[in-house]
This record gives structure tokens, C-alpha cells and sequence, in this order.
């Protein structure tokens, strides 16, 4: 049987770029789909820009990636959906909360050695 700790390492190394960014951006507040979308590609484009990348692009450049990102979180249990009239409202939930703090932990282990 795997312990927690190894869930969570294993949810961090399987989850893409895109999802970890919208995972990210859902982290301070409860949004719709299309915020989520914007947020996060802004947040992106400034870290490209901060890198000195030559041509910053968008994270997540389609409905289809976005949809398909938000169902993986969504079904890994890492965020909430909460349905408001036609809206579909995003939070994330503690577990959501503990990968990206792990992740975080990781990386920075990484980083000192």
C-alpha cells in the first residue's frame, strides 16, 4: 500500500505544466472557467517575460486544453466544481492544497542541491 507521501510525489510527476498552472491559479479564490483560462495565461506570460523569453506564448492556447486539464483535476479530487446557475464555479480543494505545497517542497530541494 502507498503512503501518502508517495501519492502525493506521485501526483506532482504526473501532472502537466497546464494543469499544475491551473491548479495554481485557482489556489486564492474560487473562479469560472474563462477567469481561470485568462488568469493563468497571464501569470505565464509574465514568468516568460521575467525569463527574458524571446517570444512569450500562452499556456493554455485552447477551450480543448483547458477543458481537458480542469477534468484532470477534477477528477483527481484537486479541485472543486460548484455549479451556479449555467456557471461552473472552480476552488481548490485541501488535497489540491497539499500537492501544490509539496510540489513546492520538491522543487526546492532540487534547487539547493
Amino acid at each position: 500500500m502507498s503512503s501518502y507521501k508517495e501519492v502525493l510525489e506521485t501526483l506532482c510527476k504526473k501532472m502537466t505544466k497546464e494543469s499544475r498552472a491551473l491548479l495554481f491559479t485557482v489556489r486564492e479564490k474560487p473562479m469560472n472557467k474563462k477567469q481561470i483560462w485568462e488568469v493563468a495565461n497571464l501569470d505565464y506570460l509574465k514568468l516568460q517575460q521575467e525569463r527574458s523569453v524571446p517570444e512569450p506564448k500562452k499556456l493554455i492556447t485552447s477551450r480543448y486544453c483547458l477543458d481537458l486539464n480542469m477534468a484532470r483535476l477534477e477528477g483527481a479530487i484537486l479541485v472543486n466544481v460548484r455549479h451556479l446557475g449555467v456557471v461552473a464555479v472552480y476552488n481548490i480543494t485541501e488535497l489540491g492544497k497539499e500537492v501544490l505545497s509539496y510540489f513546492f517542497q520538491l522543487n526546492r530541494t532540487k534547487i539547493q542541491n
